[in-house]
């Protein structure tokens, strides 16, 4: 039973109109209706919100220090044919531990660097200079000759690829040149593997 806040009298509280005094009542159910809404939202709101403050969190590099061990690497000039800076590395540094150490310090170096970055990286001055834009419309054609390709592919011995738009951050070595069998691939986009 429900009492009318206008006359004062008691009704059912199924009732929409009181019987006394005519006047339409308010409905406690559309009450419930819109605090269900409301919490609806808060909490749609709240889990939209935690699951992007956790991706951020895991996609951001919060490096305070440098790497244990930085591998020295220069920047190629050459434009390049793809939209990746190119860099080299003594051919001393080319082993699986300096390589691996080398993702470690370009992700240090990049740490700050928002949009997509993708580095292509050598072991050769002359491989990393192979696909410059003067030879774009060879390669393009097919025209460029295969001892010159075999040489790139040779000595193109890591990628390191990041982008802060979708979150990919990875970084893959090529221990036999780009083509060849072995090849570590290592996802910075997982917690477990920061060092």
């Amino acid at each position: 039973m429900t009492k009318c806040k206008w006359c004062g009298s008691v009704y059912a509280s199924y009732t929409k109109v009181c019987p006394v005094c005519n006047r339409r009542v308010s409905s406690q159910r559309k009450n419930w209706y819109i605090f269900i809404y409301l919490l609806g939202a808060l909490v749609a709101v709240t889990i939209v919100w935690s699951v992007i403050y956790s991706y951020r969190e895991l996609n951001e590099d919060n490096l305070e220090q440098t790497p244990d061990r930085r591998i020295p690497y220069h920047l190629v000039d050459a434009s390049s044919l793809y939209t990746a800076d190119r860099i080299i590395v003594s051919q001393d540094n080319a082993t699986e531990p300096d390589l691996i150490d080398l993702g470690n310090t370009l992700r240090y170096d990049l740490r700050n660097k928002k949009g997509v970055v993708q580095i292509l990286v050598y072991d050769d001055l002359e491989s990393a200079k192979i696909l410059t834009q003067e030879r774009r419309n060879a390669y393009a054609m097919g025209s460029l000759d295969d001892h010159s390709l075999d040489k790139y592919y040779k000595h193109h011995i890591a990628t390191y690829w990041k982008n802060t738009y979708t979150g990919h951050h990875s970084y893959a070595i090529f221990l036999d040149g780009s083509l060849g069998d072995r090849q570590i691939d290592i996802d910075y986009s997982k917690k477990e593997n920061y060092r």
